[in-house]
């Protein structure tokens, strides 16, 4: 190691050591992490759920303080959630004006979520519809994944 980076590095650390960015992340590595134990909503019932959510302080500001075990149930029932929020619907309008890139969307989803990441992906870095699809929410991209799936063609 030559003077110089023997310096930049000291004036490296002793940056970091002033900002303090050095000592939380000294103290992060060395204490232990405890699991932490979750659980998941397919685990719950739709019981457990309403009391959860009746004890949560936040239910009276948000909506949630009316529901009652049968409106949590049905709200977990596969068969009625609804798709058509505005995002998904716009990006469907331009996906079906775009023929053959329709055509390859439809066949990447019908293949997995992955596929058809990775058919975006392979876009060109000049197309619009890339760029589109890459900055979608998560939730609108699999709503935009199931319904491109249950296309025909």
């Amino acid at each position: 190691m030559n003077r110089q980076k023997i310096r930049l590095a000291a004036a490296t650390a002793l940056t970091a050591v002033a900002f303090g960015v050095a000592a939380p992340a000294a103290h992060a590595a060395e204490t232990a992490r405890t699991p932490v134990s979750a659980v998941s909503v397919q685990q719950a019932d739709a019981a457990r759920l309403a009391t959860l959510i009746a004890q949560n302080p936040a239910a009276a500001a948000n909506g949630e303080a009316g529901l009652n075990a049968a409106a949590v149930a049905q709200l977990q029932d596969a068969q009625v959630v609804q798709y058509g929020s505005p995002k998904a619907e716009a990006v469907k309008a331009l996906l079906k004006k775009s023929g053959s890139l329709f055509k390859a969307a439809v066949k990447a989803a019908k293949k997995g979520a992955d596929a058809y990441r990775k058919w975006v992906d392979s876009l060109s870095n000049f197309n619009p519809l890339k760029w589109t699809l890459k900055a979608l929410p998560g939730a609108v991209q699999y709503e935009i994944i199931d319904w491109l799936a249950k296309q025909v063609g």
